[in-house]
């Protein structure tokens, strides 16, 4: 059999394979016009339903990969790329690395790109972080309240996210009333909107406020608010006065200037006897106080020497 005898024979074998992918895929989005791009974005807010769309998805362009140039590919094309333009949209609006078109193949990316500029869109441009000067024109670039209350939602969560081991405690909480506020107002995006807004403007404001009122700076905020919760677990409901309150104040100040002298060392992670020191320095000084005891230390050493990586590395 000649070569193109044989590629013609093989071809036959790929198409009923495209033919499947591209039912399979559409399934996740049936009821929805493709051309709609912000409600097939809502219809996969689910982070699950997200990660099977985007293993269909793949598989689909795979196959119109395989085929293409072939014309036996093209009446595919039209929802290859306004599937990838759904991609690229999800892994704008939720912030999901996974969803991406780079390795769908040279074929089909450069077809879903060229679809997309033509939107307006630049596929390779990352998507808007929170406190970015265009953030307020990707919002206002929103087909409707939903989609703007979605935005705000997904991208304070991926900056709660980004910022969360610099300052567990602070950020855990501002993530416990973001979900109180998406509770409150769901399906009023208009006043979810609004809320969300608002939350945004005082989230990191809030936290320089607390740091200032109890003299402390942002990295010693980020200890002390880890310090008091490992003290509030290990003393149950009991209340802390202000001379202990005081004492707890002071250590954090100890303890993280300790840490900013000892991590001058080059490669201070990485030498085992120094780290042990300053472990010992966090043990002898916690079990000075009258709260102190070996649960606690154990517990504050561990907090402790993960925010001295991500402060001090």
């Amino acid at each position: 059999m000649a070569l193109e005898g044989v590629f013609q024979q093989s071809l036959k074998c790929e198409i009923p394979k495209l033919q499947a992918a591209h039912t399979r895929i559409k399934q996740h989005l049936r009821g929805h016009d493709l051309q709609d791009v912000d409600a097939c974005i809502a219809a996969l807010e689910d982070e699950l339903k997200r990660q099977q769309f985007e293993a269909d998805f793949r598989t689909f362009a795979k196959q119109v990969e395989i085929v293409l140039p072939d014309p036996a590919a093209n009446p595919f094309l039209a929802d290859l790329k306004a599937l990838g333009k759904v991609v690229i949209g999800c892994r704008n609006r939720y912030r999901d690395e996974q969803l991406d078109i780079v390795g769908c193949g040279e074929k089909v990316r450069a077809l879903i790109e060229e679809h997309v500029r033509a939107t307006g869109v630049d596929p390779r441009v990352p998507p808007t972080k929170l406190f970015d000067v265009e953030f307020e024109q990707v919002l206002a670039a929103q087909t409707n309240d939903r989609a703007k209350a979605s935005e705000v939602e997904h991208a304070i969560k991926a900056h709660l996210k980004v910022r969360l081991d610099d300052d567990p405690e602070y950020y855990q909480s501002l993530s416990l009333r973001l979900e109180e506020i998406i509770q409150k107002y769901q399906n009023k995006w208009a006043e979810l909107v609004q809320q969300l807004l608002l939350f945004r403007v005082g989230m990191e404001g809030e936290k320089t406020q607390q740091n200032e009122d109890l003299g402390l700076s942002d990295t010693e905020g980020a200890f002390y608010r880890s310090l008091m919760a490992e003290i509030s677990k290990a003393s149950g409901d009991n209340a802390m006065d202000d001379a202990t309150h005081q004492r707890v104040l002071d250590l954090t100040k100890e303890l993280v200037s300790e840490f900013q002298g000892a991590t001058q060392i080059v490669g201070f992670f990485d030498k085992w006897d120094e780290v042990a020191r300053i472990k010992k320095q966090i043990k002898r000084s916690i079990l000075d106080q009258p709260f102190g005891d070996k649960a606690l230390v154990d517990a504050v050493i561990v907090r402790f020497m993960d925010l001295g990586k991500r402060h001090f590395r």
